[in-house]
């Protein structure tokens, strides 16, 4: 299974990219796109269609809504680390060390 995220925000609101934000989950032959934005959900058989041209999540209902839910598991799993992350306290020597690599501002 691969995850894949395209724009949005961390949970404290900081910026990550384009406000147009898309997430994908791949478990093959299908691959199911949810475009956040437009509320709308794509399932392709790659098997079948590696270009991507014919949408199925109307006819395979039962797949994109199995894919959504994993997505959806994932994205909250995701969340809640990066929450974590965020909150957990770093020492001074890990904060000096994020400050050279630029990830830290002065």
């Amino acid at each position: 299974m691969v995850f894949a995220e395209l724009g949005g925000e961390s949970p404290k609101g900081r910026r990550l990219g384009p406000t147009h934000r898309l997430r994908a989950l791949v478990a093959h032959p299908w691959k199911l796109v949810h475009d956040e934005r437009k509320g709308s959900l794509e399932l392709f058989d790659l098997a079948q269609d590696p270009t991507e041209k014919v949408n199925l999540a109307d006819r395979e209902r039962e797949v994109a809504r199995d894919l959504e839910t994993r997505l959806a598991r994932h994205t909250a799993d995701l969340l809640g680390l990066a929450v974590a992350a965020e909150e957990a306290p770093i020492g001074a020597r890990d904060a000096e060390l994020l400050r050279e690599l630029g990830y830290v501002a002065e």
